[in-house]
């Protein structure tokens, strides 16, 4: 229902991330629709990067170009925008975040984030000599009397909350509807056990394990990935082995469910680098609401999510050999691999939209109210 004033309902959401912000805050649509909002806008915080990056990757000119030209502007008015309420996020100790800032005296900003380890060394973007500056812009950001914080899960909300030295919300990434009723093929009698990969196409990413694992295991099992990225030639090559299949990257969200909804087993075996490792990872949610179990490196993200034994297992990263044992184990014991599905989808139901919708439009309408103070 929506609640608003008439001058209230004149706004509407900026999200401002560093990347696709459509990924992360998809459900903020609706709750914009339930209060009476136009759509949000979704704009990102980094411009030139960003082009120089698409035009390495070889994304079509045009779009490279229309997604600057539409960047460009919010960077150029940031200080003389009022009254509105920005969704943002940004890795911990960007400078970018003097732009957050600079929107936080006149706005509402809401800063989202997953990052855990705010007081160690171990950290996204470090400055030599200049990362204590930076640490103490963060502070005055994170501690601006128009600054709300909101963490994805309980390790980072700690993390955050510790850093910023107040009140921290918890609210999770959200999975479509769909994904929890995404048909579930029965093959009578079984097949090869069907892994899937979904995501970009990296080393970091553990690409090049799931393509020696599909060898190793054969017939066994049957191997799809879906993404992109700098290893897409090496996963087309693969499929010459016919134990794996590339279906490209997919933008279409419901065939994304239907993806999910054939897979027996989602691989995630990501590698740390020095300053990543594996967070949240939205794609094992979805996995789960698929009936999907995962199998991960022992990352931070996938440790909150992940049960061994139960909706999944956890490996150290590159040991392909306990990969390839627990996965021919399950190929020959559907039913326990049937357990692990149930338990998979039980897992998932706390990020149901129908679950996070309500903490997302008690945030939004909160700061709403305020921001009408700013304008």
């Amino acid at each position: 229902m929506n609640i608003l004033s008439a001058s209230m309902a004149e706004h509407r959401l900026l999200i401002y991330h560093e990347t696709d912000g459509r990924k992360y805050f998809r459900l903020l649509d609706d709750v914009s629709a339930d209060l009476g909002l136009a759509l949000p806008q979704y704009r990102n915080i980094v411009v030139v990067k960003r082009l120089a990056k698409d035009l390495v990757r070889r994304q079509p000119g045009r779009e490279a170009i229309a997604r600057f030209a539409n960047n460009l502007p919010l960077r150029l008015s940031s200080a003389g925008r009022r009254g509105e309420v920005v969704v943002a996020g940004l890795p911990p100790f960007d400078l970018r975040v003097g732009r957050l800032l600079a929107l936080a005296r006149h706005n509402r900003v809401i800063y989202h984030n997953s990052w855990h380890d705010w007081g160690g060394d171990f950290q996204p973007r470090r400055y030599g000599p200049l990362t204590e500056q930076a640490k103490a812009l963060w502070r005055r950001f994170l501690s601006h009397p128009n600054v709300e914080t909101v963490a994805v899960t309980p390790l980072s909300q700690k993390g955050l909350a510790d850093f910023a030295g107040r009140e921290t919300h918890l609210i999770p990434h959200a999975v479509e509807e769909g994904f929890y009723l995404a048909a579930r093929e029965a093959l009578d009698p079984p097949g090869p056990i069907r892994l899937l990969y979904v995501g970009y196409l990296e080393e970091r990413k553990g690409v090049p394990l799931v393509l020696d694992l599909a060898a190793r295991l054969g017939v066994t099992a049957q191997v799809v990935l879906a993404g992109d990225g700098p290893l897409r030639r090496d996963v087309e090559a693969a499929q010459a082995s016919g134990q794996v299949t590339y279906l490209g990257p997919i933008g279409d969200r419901r065939r994304m469910m239907d993806v999910f909804g054939q897979a027996d087993l989602l691989l995630a075996p990501s590698k740390r680098t020095a300053k990543w490792e594996e967070l949240f990872g939205r794609v094992i949610v979805e996995a789960f609401a698929s009936g999907a179990p995962v199998f991960a490196s022992d990352h931070v993200g996938p440790r909150l999510l992940i049960q061994p034994g139960i909706n999944g297992e956890l490996f150290a990263e590159d040991d392909i050999a306990a990969y390839a044992t627990k996965i021919e184990a399950l190929a020959a014991d559907r039913v326990r691999l049937g357990r692990m599905a149930d338990a998979a989808r039980a897992s998932a139901a706390p990020y149901a939209d129908s679950a996070v919708f309500d903490l997302w439009r008690a945030l939004i309408a909160r700061n709403l109210a305020a921001a009408e103070a700013l304008r």
